[in-house]
This record gives C-alpha cells, structure tokens and sequence, in this order.
C-alpha cells in the first residue's frame, strides 16, 4: 500500500480541545509507531473519546518522537483511545477510565498503526466508526454504519456511496460516467466480470465483508490509469483478533432473495488463515414499456433469477519481523436465467430465454519487506481465469433463432512496487507492473459462427515523489509510461484477420495539499487517464439482435480516449458538524461517439468533451442520537466535433443522497435514507423527466454483547425505482420520437441475522 500524502503534518480530522472543570484529573500518554518498523509516526491525530455520548474530551498531535501526553482528564468518565494519520487505518484503544486516586496517569506505551488493515493487542472495531471521512487523497465511507446495506449485496452498497448510481444491468458509475475503475483490496480481479466497466451484479462480495469504499478521484501515477472519473475501491473486512473467530450471516427478502454468508479465520503471532463463503439466490420481475410517434407500442415483461457462490480462501505468514509472504485463492460459479417477453399489436410475441453460467479463478502471491533504511518492497504475482457460456432462444420471430457464445478469458499481473522514506519531508515511489490479458469469444448462432479474439499486453514503470514544501504546505509528483500492445482478431471466414493497436503514453500527475489547521485544509489535483474501450465496442458481432432494441456493431479500429483531469476541494471539520465541498473539470480528447440509425449503432473516435461539476457533502449532528448526511453532485458534459448532430451537445444530470441514523434510547439504530436523481438532459432528450427518487429504511438491534446483530429494513418503500426515458433520435425520414420506462424490481422487505463468534 502507498503512503498518500503521508508528509508528517497531514491530517483531517477535528480536534477538539475541551478544558475539565473535574477536581480530579489524570495523565494520559503513549508514542505511535509505524508496525514493523521502530520508525515514530510523527504529527498523527490522538484524540480522547467519550464512550458515553462519542463525544470528543481532548486531543492533539504527536511531535517528532511520536509522543503525545493529555493532561487534565477528568475522572470517572470512561474513555477511548482513537490514533489516525493519513494513509493509515484508524486505531482505537478499549474502553478505560481515571481513578479519581489510583489510577492517574496511564501510559499506552508503543502504539502501532498499520497501513490498510486494522491490527494490533489493543485494538477493536469501534461500532461507531463514522460513515464518512475525509483524507488528503481520497473520501471513505464505512459500510457497517449503512444500516440498510446489512446483509445485502454489493449492488446495494454501491446504490448508497455518495455520486455513486448503478445502470439498469447494474453497470456502475461515477459523476454521471461508466468510466469509472472498480477495485477490490487495490487489485482489479476476474470477480468484477469480464468487460473493462464493472457491473455490480457480477461483483460476488456480500455487505456483510465490506469495511469500507474508498472514492479516489484524483489518483496520482502509482494507480492504473484506468477509469477517467476516478477509482472506487472496495475494502474487505479482516479479522485483527488472535485466536479462531468468524460469523454467520442470513439475509431473507419477500421476494424471492436469500444471501447466506460466513467468515472463518485463525491468527497467532505469525500466521493468519482466512476463509469466506457466500452464496446469492435473486429473483427480480421487471416491467416497462416503448413507444414511439408512429403509435407502436411494445410491452415488456422480465423474470431474472441469478445463483451465484463465492468462496475465498488465504494466508499471511510472517517470515520474519520484517517480511510478509501473502497467499489467496477465489472461486466464483454462478447461473443466470432470463425470460423477456415482449408483446405489441403489430408483430407476435417475442419471448427471449437467456441462460448463462460461468466460473472465475483467482490466484494472489505476495511479498512484502520493510528495510531498515525505512524502505520497503512489495512484489505481487495474480492469474484471473475465467470461462463464460452464454445461450439466446428467441421463439415469436419469423422463425426460431437461437444465438450463444463461449467466453475464455486469461488476465496476468505482475508488479514490484519499491517506497523509500528519505527524511521526514521527502519520500519516493517506483515500480513496475504487467498486465497480459487474453480475450476468446466464440459465437455460434443458427446461420454462422464468428471467433473475436483480443490480446493486451501492458507494460507500465511509475515514480512519485512527495515533498513538504513547508509546515503546511505539502506536494506530490507522479510520472507513468505505458507501452500496450494490442491486437484484434477477426474469423468469420476460416481464416484470421488482425487488427493491431500499439501505442506508447505518458501519464502525469501532480497534487498540492495546504493544511491551514487541524481542522481545514485544500487540495489540488491533476491527473492524466485514459478510458480504452469496451470489448463489445471493438467487437463487429451484432448484439440483441432478437429483441426489438437496437443492434451494437464495434469497431476493431476503435482507439482510447484520454482526458486531462482537474480537481480543487476543500473540508471542514467542527464539533457538530463536517463539510466538503469539490470542483473538477475534464478535458477529454478523441472521443468515443456513436454512429447510428433506428437499428444499428456502432462506434468512432470523433470530437472532443469536456465535463465539469460540483460535489459536496455536510454531516451535522443536531444531537447526540441523531446524525444527518447529506450528500450531492452535479455535473455537466459537452461534446463538439462529433459528424452527426446528435452527437455533438451537452448533457447534465445529478443526484443527491440523505442519510438520517437515529440511536434509539431504548436500544438499536434506524436509519432513514433518501436518494433524489434529477432529470438528466442528454442530446436527444431526457432521462427521468420528472426525476426520480427512493426511500429505504432499516433498523438494527444487538445483542448478546453485540455477538448478534438482527436486521429489519424496506427496500423501496415508494416502490419508485425506476427507468424513464424521453428522446428524438433524427433520421433521413424525420424525426423519432421514442418514450420508454423500465422497473427492474419491486419494493422488497428483508430479515438480516448476523452472529459473530469465537475471540471478539
């Protein structure tokens, strides 16, 4: 992992220093250290917490030895313990309190923070983590706190991140765009599918392993440069106690969905074995409507039924002090089935029956050293292998047709990633990374068969270096260079036809930061990325060729986009409440546009775009039960030089969130969160004229010394989830006028049981 800004004075979070008025007080003190190292964590947050209201007592920094002392701490209370630096995961002590004549002064001696997990004797999973939280590089959001995602799927987390939305197939986006990279732990895996984009149903990760997603949207060079609007990180939980712990996990919905889920892993002094299981058995009935200004209207009817089960299993194991060697292994098999039907007055009843089913691999190797001259090394190794049948009955037609393909997918990545810690106001980053991809489809249809064939081979070297230019000022400069080489291939006659794509580029990135407090600070982004495009977009097989939509034909020729990315923000912390607000603005080169008719679209590099907008988010806590987050984004995109004219204009759209959690005096949480998506204006009309909007609601209870969580929420109690579109495409006869609406499911009430077991 990467030390992200990790210059001594960074640091966002609120410290509030509240003098006791107690007769009786006591001393607190402790140094903080990187784990592994005996390296001191220099200007980290220390901040003393009340358990009884999670109010803030104190707080302060650590100085250059890592050291920190609170003094004046009130007797009698009972406190916590929290350590944070940027770059680090939170630290949390157990409870503890001052004698009003005993125990005074308490020292923690060495406290060690890790990068990226949560370890350590001491620590323990605060229940109270906050739902969201700022660093200089990138925003968090705590999925445990997202009561209506408990037990629930990965589908459901990414409805609830803020300037998140999911497509109608579950195809993930950020800022109104799909160009956006999904990773799991750092590392994009065969489990998030097999196309570029991610679409969430294929990601098979339940809720209930979710710590946390991270929003990067301005990634510096060590990052692949892949998703133009930023990158969506998906953290999984691991257990930090010694001894065997795990839980089980339920989740029954009132139309036909089952989650089953359970965690199990083992840790000593040296080793760390983990296992994960999960299965998803979905059923979602859909309907909607087309219709067009020549009076046709078609009717549609929708029955998904998905199977999927997922298991993963690992190691850690400490070679010495100071080397990890890291092992881990995923399975995914799933089914999908499909019934379309589509009825209309002038042509018969289509019925479309699509099944799929497919297994996906992963293998993870690891090794991780800390040098003593406060340098490390990290050196990866990952094979992702995946086969994918897919098959289409269409009965209704003029005839039967039937149509299918068989998908074998190879994905290698080898890296080396190699940090150094000059001084305390300079450090270094370099590395490698590989990425050889292969791509087999095969279709076979009733009239023909047609081979596509992709192969990627990516080579890529990265330098950062971050600089302290002052106290308060702090700079990161980043360089990648890409060589890809690409190939196409082509067989619909017997014979291969390729259709080559290399191409060398350089992708710079550079990042100011200037803290004016503890409190506040701004920051500055510029990155270069790139979006390449979708394989069904270099692929000229014609898709949904039974159905009465329209035809997708790539474009073997189809080249990347790459865009210039600006981003400026700025948060505030204060005692009852947290804001941040953020500017970006893209310019975006060679842009992937469409060619298209009633029937057919197919693709081009034409043009260029830019797109500008506006985030912001405010936490305010009117009281100590009651907290209120609100979140928003708006954005705007143009497109000019495109060859056709509904290619060439502006779209805007956005969306805002709320999120109300209440303690209930008597016992539990409940959580009441909103989601309002404006019309979104695009070139040939409007998506959700009249706008849309959502409600969930959830409410949870523990028990048992929290060892049981139980579950009760809504799932869209308005039953308003919807897909409604109002566009004219123009065509050499005139104008078409096309009126279309989608509901994907139904509103659905769910029972969620989790039980935790063994050293908790």
């Amino acid at each position: 992992m990467k030390l992200q800004f990790c210059s001594s004075k960074s640091v966002v979070i609120l410290l509030a220093i509240i003098l006791s008025n107690s007769i009786f007080a006591g001393k607190i003190s402790g140094t903080v250290k990187q784990e592994g190292t005996v390296n001191p964590v220099q200007f980290a947050t220390v901040t003393l917490i009340r358990s009884a209201d999670r109010g803030i007592e104190m707080g302060q920094m650590t100085d250059n030895d890592g050291y920190f002392e609170l003094l004046n701490v009130p007797a009698g209370d009972e406190f916590r313990i929290e350590v944070k630096f940027i770059g680090f995961d939170s630290y949390w002590t157990k409870p503890f309190s001052i004698d009003s004549d005993e125990n005074q002064f308490i020292d923690f001696g060495d406290i060690f923070i890790k990068q990226g997990v949560l370890e350590g004797d001491l620590i323990e999973v605060n229940a109270d983590r906050p739902l969201y939280e700022v660093t200089v590089d990138k925003k968090v959001y705590v999925i445990d706190q997202m009561k209506t995602t408990s037990g629930g799927t990965c589908c459901d987390v990414m409805k609830k991140v803020p300037s998140l939305d999911l497509g109608p197939n579950g195809e993930i986006s950020f800022r109104g765009s799909e160009n956006v990279a999904v990773l799991v732990n750092g590392k994009r895996a065969g489990i998030l599918g097999d196309e570029r984009k991610s679409c969430a149903v294929a990601i098979p990760i339940p809720a209930a392993m979710i710590d946390r997603v991270e929003i990067i949207t301005s990634p510096s060079a060590e990052y692949d440069p892949d998703g133009m609007t930023g990158i969506v990180n998906i953290i999984l939980k691991e257990d930090k106690v010694s001894g065997y712990n795990g839980d089980l996990s339920i989740n029954i919905g009132s139309t036909n969905k089952l989650n089953l889920g359970s965690t199990l892993s083992y840790r000593n002094n040296k080793l760390h074995l983990f296992s994960k299981f999960s299965t998803e058995m979905l059923e979602q009935r859909g309907n909607g409507y087309r219709v067009t200004n020549a009076e046709d209207r078609e009717d549609y009817r929708n029955v998904k039924d998905n199977k999927l089960y997922f298991i993963n299993l690992g190691s850690k194991y400490d070679i010495s002090d100071r080397m990890l060697f890291a092992s881990e292994a995923k399975f995914t098999r799933y089914y999908r089935n499909t019934l379309d039907s589509t009825y209309s007055s002038h042509i018969d009843t289509i019925y479309v029956d699509s099944q799929g089913d497919g297994f996906a691999q992963v293998y993870e190797l690891g090794l991780y050293t800390n040098f003593l001259n406060d340098s490390k090394l990290a050196l990866e190794l990952s094979y992702d292998g995946q086969v994918k049948d897919e098959n289409r009955n269409a009965d209704g037609t003029a005839s039967h047709d039937s149509s299918g393909y068989n998908l074998d997918l190879s994905k290698m990545i080898l890296r080396a990633d190699y940090y150094h810690n000059l001084s305390d106001n300079l450090q270094y980053e370099a590395g490698y990374k590989g990425r050889f991809n292969t791509h087999n489809k095969n279709y076979d249809t009733d009239n023909s068969t047609h081979v596509f064939q992709y192969n990627e081979n990516i080579h890529a070297l990265y330098g950062t270096v971050t600089f302290a230019l002052t106290e308060k000022l702090q700079s990161k400069a980043g360089l990648r260079f890409e060589q890809v080489l690409a190939s196409v291939f082509l067989d619909t006659t017997g014979t291969l036809i390729e259709t080559p794509n290399n191409y060398d580029h350089v992708y710079p990135s550079a990042h100011l930061a200037y803290i004016f407090s503890p409190y506040s600070n701004l920051k500055f982004g510029y990155s270069t990325r790139v979006n390449r495009p979708e394989l069904k977009m270099l692929d000229p097989f014609p898709q949904n060729q039974y159905i009465s939509e329209v035809d997708s034909v790539g474009n073997p020729d189809l080249k990347s986009e790459f865009v210039d990315a600006f981003e400026l923000s700025y948060a505030l912390t204060q005692d009852k409440y947290k804001t941040d607000l953020g500017l970006y603005h893209h310019n975006i080169k060679d842009v992937i546009l469409w060619d298209d008719d009633i029937d057919t679209v197919t693709y081009n590099n034409s043009g260029r775009g830019s797109l500008n907008g506006v985030d912001i988010m405010l936490k305010v806590s009117p009281l100590n039960f009651w907290d209120l987050t609100f979140t928003g984004n708006y954005y705007e995109s143009k497109i000019s030089g495109g060859t056709e004219d509904d290619q060439n204009g502006s779209t805007s759209g956005g969306i805002i969130r709320g999120i109300s959690m209440f303690k209930i005096p008597s016992g539990g949480d409940l959580e009441l969160s909103g989601t309002y998506k404006l019309p979104k204006e695009i070139i040939t009309g409007t998506v959700w004229p009249d706008g849309q909007y959502t409600l969930d609601m959830a409410y949870q209870v523990s028990l048992f010394d929290d060892r049981l969580k139980l579950t009760c929420k809504v799932i869209d109690i308005l039953d308003s989830d919807i897909y409604e579109q109002d566009i004219t495409e123009t065509t050499d006869d005139g104008d078409f006028h096309i009126n279309s609406y989608r509901k994907y499911d139904q509103r659905t009430f769910y029972l969620t049981l989790l039980y935790k077991f063994g050293n908790i």
